[in-house]
């Protein structure tokens, strides 16, 4: 279990977006661009907890515009592994809304024509968009009821 190195001040001034991303982002610097062997053999030695972040931060690109939204989920439905990962992390952390949101995108993507794509994944967005900060305010919550999951404090 590799656990990230943090003051306990830190951790509690921490919002959501920063208690995650100071949790998971040394391990995504760990593993961009490196060989997905490499990449999955760095997942594989994080707890079921860190795993489920690590895969709930996939997500975080998406959020950025729509645009970015339709080709980020192409991306991570193309990529072996992702999409069956962010899907078992949102369920350890039991985020069904989300859940349900990327089997519509999911769906959207697959049975769209181009020329309509966007009348589908509009709504999706921005069902998606708020979705998201819901999820990450419980994920939050439950790095901070668990830090011992994810940080050991340095004082």
């Amino acid at each position: 279990m590799l656990l990230v190195e943090l003051l306990r001040q830190e951790f509690e001034e921490l919002d959501g977006v920063g208690l995650m991303m100071a949790c998971i982002e040394p391990t995504i610097r760990q593993v961009r661009g490196q060989h997905p062997s490499l990449k999955t053999e760095r997942i594989n030695k994080l707890n079921k907890a860190q795993q489920s972040l690590f895969m709930f931060r996939l997500l975080y690109p998406a959020r950025n515009s729509e645009q970015d939204y339709q080709l980020w989920m192409n991306y991570v439905l193309q990529e072996p592994g992702y999409w069956s990962g962010i899907n078992a992390g949102l369920r350890f952390f039991e985020e069904a809304t989300m859940i349900e949101i990327l089997q519509e995108t999911e769906a959207a993507l697959a049975s769209s024509p181009p020329e309509t794509l966007h009348t589908g994944i509009s709504p999706l967005f921005e069902k998606f968009c708020a979705a998201f900060d819901d999820s990450l305010h419980r994920i939050s919550q439950y790095i901070r009821t668990n830090p011992d999951k994810f940080i050991q404090f340095l004082n």
